[in-house]
């Protein structure tokens, strides 16, 4: 046989994980204000745009980011203001525009092209019915969405994410929607736009409410928050390493289940490509192998912020496998269970398994608190999520797509051979300790108070005895006395003095780490 041969015959033979991965593309769209001036502005749309553009950067998607982030996001960010160009309509169509090209340039070097767009802000519906979403200078109808962003990139398949307020926006009329209409609008929107484009798949926020909600907790909109834990491998219920559309869909129900206001519920429309039905939105083998492991036996509610105090994702492991958390950007983690305990995560630069133990976490110190915030709080990622709820999402919601058998070929995730490192419970910060540290000297001063007073009252009672009894007393008794009185004060303005200052470490140090 050929060497040519030889070689076709092992590709063919390759299982999808082995084969090249494809070349990605990306465009993030954020903003907080609208073009209608009786609609509030959203607070969080900037930093979600913020996070998904580092998330697709990690990935190596090369992404462009249209966003005006605010003063808090920059602190947060500062990178991210340099590349940042305005959401207005001219940018949006030159990003495209070098998108498509470079595309392009990579299919013409044979390599296969996937396209991202996401987009969090305002949304709304025109006075003929037409949905669109709001750039700085005019709005993106739902026609231009896949006219001029989608189509011009020449890409094999193409993934929208949209948390958009108005939820729908693509065609939903505004005002509370009844399950009939939900229907009628995914029927409409399969019709109208995505049986014209087999390569895109979509995932769109939306509540029956018709809002999407942010929540201050998260610094971010619930939707792209859960959308973003989903994608960062919380969703992998299967444990391949491929993030899929019904993966996600499955999640965000999980997520949501537990709540019982329904003005903080969020739903997702979620549709994959219809020329791939179990086609990845991701793949969390791409960039550096840096992930954390949940393993069975800490089942329960996780939450993990970085080292900037950003909340980074949520979930709640069912315990039917490891949860393996793809870690992007920082080298700093802090994992917070359910039942207040804390770990402090060190990622490696390198590539590895940090993984999560019993003997890692330790006591938190945090806390902070409305109706729908209390009840999102209570309710949201309560319900345990993992490959059994995964195969009853997917056989009651076929249209959200398919997941593979666990006898597809797919390489082993995460790879084999990469270095596991049990995290260890963290360390006290330093203010605390020497809060704690202060406190300890205070007790320590205020004993010797007590005890050098009970030695002034001592000394004193033996010289009024002396000189009731001989008429005398010794100079060096009253000196005694002087220096013990000397003493008791000393020492109580020492802990005075120490016991304020502990108080004050302790104090400025509560809370979560930032």
């Amino acid at each position: 046989m050929s060497a040519p041969a030889l070689a076709a015959l092992l590709l063919a033979a390759a299982g999808p994980a082995e084969r090249a991965q494809p070349r990605l593309f990306a465009l993030v769209v954020g903003l907080n204000s609208s073009r209608d001036p009786k609609v509030a502005p959203l607070r969080y749309a900037d930093d979600d745009a913020a996070r998904y553009f580092e998330l697709f950067e990690a990935l190596g998607a090369q992404p462009k980011l249209l966003a005006v982030l605010d003063a808090d996001t920059q602190r947060r960010h500062p990178a991210l203001a340099a590349v940042a160009r305005p959401p207005s309509r001219a940018e949006l169509d030159r990003a495209i525009h070098e998108i498509a090209q470079d595309a392009r340039r990579a299919q013409q070097a044979g390599e296969q092209v996937e396209f991202f767009f996401a987009y969090a802000g305002h949304g709304n519906i025109t006075a003929d019915r037409e949905g669109y979403v709001n750039l700085v200078d005019s709005v993106l109808l739902r026609r231009e969405l896949f006219s001029a962003v989608l189509e011009p990139v020449p890409a094999t398949y193409k993934h929208v994410i949209i948390d958009a307020c108005n939820a729908y926006f693509l065609v939903a009329k505004r005002g509370a929607a009844t399950e009939a209409q939900l229907q009628a609008v995914k029927a409409f929107l399969d019709r109208e736009a995505l049986d014209a484009h087999p390569e895109v798949g979509v995932l769109v926020s939306g509540t029956k409410e018709v809002e999407t909600h942010e929540w201050a907790a998260l610094e971010s909109g619930v939707f792209s928050h859960e959308i973003r834990s989903a994608l960062l491998g919380a969703a992998d219920a299967d444990g391949d390493g491929y993030v899929r559309y019904a993966e996600i869909a499955a999640f965000v129900a999980a997520a949501n289940d537990g709540l019982s206001d329904p003005r903080a519920r969020v739903d997702v429309f979620a549709r994959p490509p219809a020329l791939d039905l179990s086609r990845p939105v991701l793949d969390l083998r791409r960039g550096s192998p840096r992930y954390l492991e949940v393993p069975p036996q800490l089942k329960g509610r996780w939450r993990v912020e970085d080292a900037r105090g950003a909340r980074y994702a949520d979930f709640n492991a069912s315990g039917e496998r490891s949860v393996f958390l793809k870690l992007v950007g920082e080298s700093e983690y802090f994992a917070f269970f359910e039942d207040d305990r804390e770990a402090k995560v060190r990622a490696s630069k390198t590539g590895g398994i940090a993984q999560l133990a019993l003997s890692s976490l330790k006591p938190k110190r945090s806390a902070t608190r409305g109706a729908v915030e209390d009840d999102l709080r209570k309710g949201l990622f309560t319900i345990p999520y993992g490959a059994g709820f995964l195969r009853g999402f997917v056989s009651s919601n076929p249209s959200a797509g398919v997941v593979p058998p666990p006898s597809a070929p797919f390489a082993p995730f995460p790879e084999v051979g990469l270095e596991r490192t049990e995290v260890a419970a963290p360390s006290m910060p330093l203010p605390r300790r020497l809060g704690w540290v202060s406190m300890g000297l205070a007790v320590a001063f205020g004993s010797t108070s007590a005890i050098a007073a009970l030695q002034t009252r001592s000394g004193y009672d033996g010289f009024l005895t002396q000189l009731a009894e001989a008429g005398t007393y010794s100079p060096n008794q009253v000196r005694a006395i002087e220096n013990w009185r000397l003493v008791t004060n000393l020492a109580l303005v020492g802990a005075v003095g120490t016991a304020a200052l502990g108080l004050l470490l302790l104090f400025l140090s509560d809370g979560t780490p930032q």
